[in-house]
C-alpha cells in the first residue's frame, strides 16, 4: 500500500535493488521494475555468472512490477487458443515461488502491447483476439499466483495506425499499467507538459486520457516505467536534454492524482536504466549521469518525499 497521502515511488535498475539510488535521492526506493522473457525469473534467482540481472532481487521483500514477455510468439490467435499457457503456467508459479509473503508482485503480460516494436504488437482488427488471450493468461497468473495483481499495461504513445487503448481493454484487469516517457514530443515546459499529457500521443492513448479511461473502469493506475531523456538529440530522433520543469510537472500531476482508487496513481517506477541512446538514467554507476544534472537535481528534490 502506498503511504498515507503518496504513492509507492521507486526505480528500475542495479542501483534501485542494491539501495544507492534511495541514499543519493534521500528517500528509500519502495517498488523495483524489472522483466522477464523466462521461467526462470532469473532476478529473483541465484547470482549466475554472466547474467547481469541474476539475483539481483533475490533479497527483495517490497514491492515489484514485472513486465512480462512471452520467450516465443505465433500470433494474437495462437496465444489465444493456449499456445503459450506453459510459459505463462510456468514463470507465474515460479514468480509465486520466489515472491509470495512479499509486498505486492504486479505483473503487466504483454506489457507496451499497443506499441509497433516488439512481435506481440496488436494492430487494428485484433483488438477481441487480444482480449481473449490477455483474459486467458490472466486466469492462468491468477490461478497459479493469486496474491499478484495483474495490470493491463500500455505505453502512452500514439501514432501511425495504432490501436485504441479503449478497442482492446479487457474486462478484469487489477490496475491500468502506463509507461510515459518525455520524448516524442520532449518538454521542458509546463505549457508542453499539458499539451503532452492531453493529446501527445493523440486524443486516446495520452496519459491524461488513459487515467481517464482507467478512471471510468474502476481501475487504479501504476506508471511501470517513466523517465526523461536525457541526451540532446533533434526532436526528429525524440528530442531530449535537461528538462527539470518536466519533473516538477510530472511530480504535480502524480500529486493531485495519487490513491488507490479508480484513476489514481497507486505507485511510480522511475526507468533508471543505462545503455540507451536516449540517456534515461538519473544515477548509475554509484554517479549523478553527466547527461541531465540538473534535471537529476530536480528529481531528487522533489521525490525526497512524495
Amino acid at each position: 500500500m502506498p503511504p498515507a497521502g503518496g504513492w509507492l515511488s521507486g526505480a528500475s535498475g542495479a542501483e534501485a535493488a542494491s539501495g544507492s539510488f534511495g541514499a543519493w535521492r534521500g528517500s528509500p526506493v519502495e517498488i523495483i521494475g524489472t522483466w522477464l522473457n523466462d521461467p526462470a525469473v532469473y532476478p529473483f534467482g541465484p547470482d549466475t555468472s554472466g547474467c547481469d540481472d541474476c539475483g539481483r532481487l533475490r533479497n527483495w521483500r517490497g514491492a515489484v512490477d514485472v513486465g512480462i514477455s512471452p520467450a516465443t510468439w505465433r500470433g494474437w490467435q495462437a496465444e489465444a487458443n493456449g499456445g503459450n499457457d506453459s510459459f505463462w503456467r510456468n514463470t507465474a508459479r515460479n514468480l509465486r515461488a520466489a515472491r509470495v509473503g512479499d509486498a505486492t508482485t504486479y505483473i503487466r503480460p504483454y506489457y507496451e502491447f499497443n506499441g509497433d516494436w516488439f512481435p506481440y504488437s496488436v494492430t487494428k482488427g485484433q483488438e477481441s483476439t487480444f482480449k481473449q488471450a490477455w483474459e486467458r493468461t490472466a486466469s492462468i497468473i491468477r490461478a497459479e499466483f493469486p496474491e499478484a495483481k495483474v495490470l493491463l499495461g500500455v505505453a502512452a504513445a500514439g501514432g501511425g495506425n495504432r490501436i485504441k487503448i479503449s478497442d482492446a481493454y479487457p474486462a478484469s484487469p487489477d490496475g491500468l499499467s502506463i509507461d510515459f516517457y518525455n520524448e516524442w514530443a520532449f518538454c521542458t515546459t509546463q505549457a508542453c507538459f499539458d499539451q503532452k499529457i492531453h493529446h501527445g500521443a493523440g486524443p486516446h492513448n495520452s496519459l491524461e486520457p488513459l487515467r481517464q479511461l482507467a478512471q471510468s473502469k474502476g481501475d487504479p493506475i501504476i506508471i511501470s516505467e517513466w523517465a526523461n531523456a536525457g541526451r540532446t538529440r533533434p526532436a526528429s530522433s525524440g528530442g531530449g536534454g535537461e528538462a527539470p520543469v518536466f519533473m516538477e510537472a510530472f511530480h504535480g500531476w502524480l500529486n493531485r492524482n495519487a490513491g488507490t482508487g479508480p484513476g489514481q496513481v497507486t505507485a511510480e517506477v522511475y526507468f533508471n536504466i543505462g545503455n540507451y541512446d536516449a540517456r534515461f538514467e538519473l544515477y548509475l554507476n554509484e554517479q549523478v549521469t553527466p547527461a541531465m544534472p540538473q534535471t537529476a537535481a530536480r528529481y531528487r528534490e522533489l521525490f525526497r518525499t512524495n
